[in-house]
């Protein structure tokens, strides 16, 4: 007659007790006995998942972040009409969202680059950026900054955050200021161009009304002489 061994006897007894329930087969007291006897297995994965964590964290390279608050003003001027200095409050729907894109344009990123040297960081441009002619260097200068920036909105607010990410602290405040300075110069240039395009239009508007004036005057004095008008 077969003869179940100790460690398995519990374990046969429930399995013949309740047939219908697999959960219930487990003995927590066998699983234990086993664990025990096999104390330096477990001890040995442990302390090379341990190695191979303390391994990555001595060895993996630092990153630092730093971020820059921009506070985004939706008021705005009306260019035209009786109450030029009164203030629009209304904002559209994303509004903000379509602002915080631009942080990331190539226009802005550019002129970080171009500002700030980047063309000359390894950092940015890589280390086989060497035989690159300028145009190309500066084209992945600002497509690998554009991978180092990092654009939120923390809340449904007129707030973005601008954060860059580097190896060095303090490059990564710098230019994540220099990218926020840039984005805000952007938005002042756009209202800027926006105002020289209205006045140029109000101009013109002013002179082809000037032109007609004159027109309709010289025609009312070519009338009076026509017709003996003192």
């Amino acid at each position: 007659m077969h003869e179940v061994p100790v460690e398995q006897r519990p374990v046969a007894a429930r399995a013949i007790a309740e047939p219908g329930d697999e959960a219930a087969t487990v003995d927590l007291a066998l699983v234990g006995r086993l664990l025990m006897r096999r104390w330096w297995l477990v001890a040995l994965v442990t302390a090379l998942f341990l190695g191979l964590a303390a391994t990555y964290v001595v060895l993996a390279p630092k990153t630092w972040r730093s971020t820059t608050r921009v506070l985004l003003d939706p008021r705005d001027k009306q260019l035209v009409g009786s109450d030029v200095n009164k203030p629009q409050y209304s904002i559209e729907a994303g509004w903000v969202e379509t602002r915080a894109e631009l942080v990331k344009s190539h226009g802005n990123l550019a002129a970080v680059v171009k500002r700030e040297g980047l063309t000359a960081d390894p950092e940015i441009v890589g280390s086989d950026a060497a035989g690159l002619g300028p145009e190309a260097l500066a084209a992945r200068a600002v497509r690998n900054l554009a991978e180092m920036v990092l654009v939120e909105r923390p809340k449904e607010n007129n707030i973005v955050d601008v954060a860059v990410t580097t190896k060095a602290p303090e490059k990564s405040a710098r230019l994540s200021q220099a990218v926020a300075e840039a984005f805000v110069a952007g938005l002042a240039q756009a209202k800027v161009d926006q105002i020289e395009q209205a006045n140029a239009l109000l101009s013109r508007q002013v002179e082809t009304m000037r032109q007609k004036m004159m027109e309709a005057e010289a025609k009312v004095e070519e009338y009076k002489r026509a017709n003996g008008i003192a």
